[in-house]
């Protein structure tokens, strides 16, 4: 949103890293599970238990699907698809299973108004820094600074990463999306990196 892009374009985007990282997970997995001798049980579910299992798992499993769903499909933004899987996850749980308590529901509302509000002060700070950063020019005074280091994206890219790494280990995500994506973002557009 902080760069115009799609969201259903980000999350296509993300298939082929998210598969790559899932494949060195399990090759890490295999790794330790091989040096430290982890083996579990030994036994394999039956299929009856399985198929018992993803029953129940089932009505959590369509959340993902609703929601991906939706926004590849061109149906919904991610904000409707959102929306039509909390109210589907409301229906679930305290209709359907009868496993949501009025409790329950004043403690996600609590945790909610907790989180949004804290997300709220990031936002407002950030805006402003950014905003008093795009005043003085300092995007343009960027790009002019990395351009000249090299033109090559294959070199400045893994600088921005570093750049962003470090950043990271100070800043809240959120922050630094609001006050660095207005900075980098020309960056990579005259690298001719897609946003």
């Amino acid at each position: 949103t902080t760069a115009g892009v799609s969201v259903g374009d980000l999350f296509i985007a993300g298939i082929i890293p998210g598969l790559f990282i899932g494949l060195c997970l399990m090759i890490c997995s295999y790794i330790l599970a091989k040096k430290y001798g982890f083996t579990g049980t030994g036994k394999r579910a039956p299929v009856k238990e399985v198929a018992i299992t993803f029953k129940d798992a089932l009505p959590a499993l369509m959340v993902p699907i609703i929601v991906l769903g939706g926004i590849y499909g061109g149906l919904t933004t991610p904000t409707e698809a959102g929306v039509i899987a909390v109210v589907y996850s409301l229906i679930m749980e305290g209709l359907i299973l009868r496993t949501l308590s009025v409790q329950k529901v004043v403690d996600v509302f609590r945790g909610t108004a907790l989180t949004t509000s804290s997300i709220f002060l990031v936002v407002a700070t950030a805006t402003a820094l950014g905003q008093i950063l795009l005043f003085y020019n300092l995007p343009t005074q960027l790009v002019d600074i990395l351009v000249s280091i090299s033109d090559n994206k294959y070199i400045l890219l893994p600088i921005i990463l570093i750049f962003l790494l470090f950043m990271g280990t100070f800043m809240d995500a959120l922050a630094n999306i609001l006050i660095l994506t207005p900075l980098l973002l020309p960056v990579v557009k005259v690298l001719g990196v897609d946003p």
